[in-house]
C-alpha cells in the first residue's frame, strides 16, 4: 500500500452510521472525524436482508426452550452471510483500507486482500460472563463468539482498542501480536464543545449530580440515588438529574429526562445546558466497556465519580479527572467522596481543569483520528 495524504476507506457497518443515536453516536462522530483527517470514507451499510432476519428468527426459535442463551450478535452463520454481502460490495471498488468498529460479526469473513483496521471497546471474551446479557450462554454460542473474535483479530492489520482493559484481552486471551494492537481512547460525541474558559467557568452553590444511561440497573442507578439521599441528609444542597431512563422516583430535587435524541438541535441544546451546570457525573456502573459519557463530561470540565470496572479507568483517571470506587461500594461511600471534593473548592477546581485537559489531549475524535492516521502511515503501510 502506498502512503497517501488521503486514503479511500470502506466503513463496514450493519447499521446506519449517520444516525447519531446509534451506539451513543460513536459511528457518526468517528466517521465524521475520519473523513476530515484520514481520507474519503464510504459507508457499506446499513444492511437489511431477509436471509439474516429469517436466520435470526430460526435461531431464536431453536433456543427458545433452552436453559442456556444463544447470542445472535455473534453467530457464525450470520457472520458468513455478512461476509458474502460485504465481499460483494468491496469487490467492485478499489479501497486502500477496510475499517469497522465493534463489527467483528460483520467483518470476520469478508474476502479481501485489502488491509483491515478493526476498532473495538471490548472482546467477546471480555464481555462474556461480565455483561449480564452475555452470561448463561450455550456452549456453542461461546465457541462461535470466540471464533468470530479470533478470526477478525488475526486478520486485522491493526487493532484499535478504546482501553487497556480491551487491549489486555486482545493480547492475553487471543494471543495477538502486541505490535499491531494500539490503545486510542474514544472521543466525546458532541456537536459543539464549549471553549475551555466557558467549560471551567462554573460557580455552583448547589451540588448538581448527573446520571446518564438507558439501563438504570446496569449503570448503578440505585446506588447513585442512594448517594443523592445521603448528601441530602448531610445538609448538602444537591440536585440530581437523570437522563436516558425513567426510574420510579418522586422527589422535588430530582429531574428525570427519559430520552435525549442528539439528532435534533433542540434536544442537543438541552443536553448542553445540563452539562454546563453539572458539578459531577455520578455513574456507579456495574458493567462498562468504556463510557462515552465520561469523555463528554470531561469536555465540560466535569469530574466523574464512577466504578473501577471494565474499561472505565481509560476514560477516567483516578484522583485526577475523577474518582473510581470498587464495585462493592454503596451510596454512602460515593456521597462521602462527593461531599469532600465539592466543599474543597481548590481541589475541586483542579479536578475540573484536569478533566478538561484529558479531554483536550485524549478524549476527542480529532485526536483519535490524527493518531490513527499515524498508525496507518507508519505501521499498516509496512505490514
Amino acid at each position: 500500500m502506498i502512503k497517501r495524504e488521503r486514503y479511500k476507506i470502506a466503513y463496514v457497518s450493519s447499521v446506519d452510521p449517520s444516525d447519531a443515536t446509534q451506539s451513543s453516536g460513536v459511528y457518526f462522530f468517528q466517521k465524521k472525524s475520519m473523513q476530515e483527517y484520514i481520507g474519503d470514507i464510504e459507508t457499506l451499510g446499513p444492511i437489511h436482508t431477509s436471509s439474516i432476519e429469517l436466520l435470526r428468527k430460526f435461531l431464536k426459535k431453536l433456543f427458545k426452550n433452552s436453559p442456556k442463551k444463544y447470542d445472535l450478535s455473534h453467530s457464525v452463520l450470520i457472520s458468513k452471510i455478512y461476509g458474502c454481502i460485504f465481499s460483494r460490495k468491496i469487490k467492485n471498488d478499489k479501497y486502500d483500507l477496510i475499517f469497522g468498529d465493534r463489527a467483528s460479526t460483520e467483518m470476520a469473513y469478508i474476502k479481501t486482500h485489502t488491509p483491515i483496521i478493526y476498532s473495538t471497546d471490548a472482546t467477546f471474551n471480555a464481555i462474556h460472563d461480565y455483561y449480564a446479557v452475555f452470561s448463561n450462554l450455550a456452549r456453542v454460542s461461546i465457541f462461535e463468539g470466540n471464533k468470530i473474535e479470533q478470526t477478525i483479530l488475526k486478520r486485522a492489520s491493526a487493532i484499535i482498542c478504546a482501553s487497556k482493559w480491551a487491549s489486555d484481552s486482545v493480547i492475553q486471551k487471543y494471543k495477538i501480536n502486541p505490535q499491531k494492537v494500539f490503545i486510542l481512547p474514544r472521543g466525546a460525541n458532541l456537536g459543539t464543545v464549549p471553549e475551555r474558559k466557558q467549560a471551567l467557568d462554573k460557580k455552583n452553590n448547589i451540588c448538581k449530580l448527573l446520571f446518564v444511561g438507558t439501563d438504570w440497573k446496569r449503570k448503578g442507578g440505585e446506588i447513585a440515588y442512594e448517594a443523592f439521599l445521603v448528601l441530602k441528609k448531610m445538609k448538602i444542597k444537591v440536585h440530581f438529574t437523570i437522563i436516558g431512563c425513567s426510574p420510579p422516583i418522586n422527589n422535588p430535587d430530582v429531574t428525570i429526562i427519559p430520552n435525549i435524541n442528539k439528532n435534533f438541535e433542540q434536544e442537543r441544546q438541552i443536553y448542553d445546558k445540563i452539562l454546563r451546570e453539572t458539578s459531577f457525573l455520578l455513574l456507579p456502573t456495574r458493567e462498562e466497556c468504556f463510557g462515552i459519557i465520561f469523555a463528554e463530561s470531561s469536555a465540560y470540565g466535569i469530574p466523574s465519580i464512577a466504578t473501577n470496572t471494565g474499561g472505565v479507568s481509560s476514560a477516567v483517571v483516578n484522583e485526577k479527572t475523577g474518582l473510581l470506587l470498587p464495585i462493592s461500594s454503596r451510596g454512602k461511600e460515593y456521597a462521602m467522596l462527593i461531599k469532600d471534593l465539592f466543599v474543597d473548592k481548590e481541589k475541586y477546581n483542579k479536578f475540573r481543569q484536569s478533566s478538561r485537559d484529558y479531554y483536550e489531549k485524549y478524549l476527542n475524535w480529532d485526536s483519535w483520528s490524527r493518531k490513527l492516521k499515524i498508525i496507518i502511515d507508519e505501521k499498516i503501510l509496512y505490514h
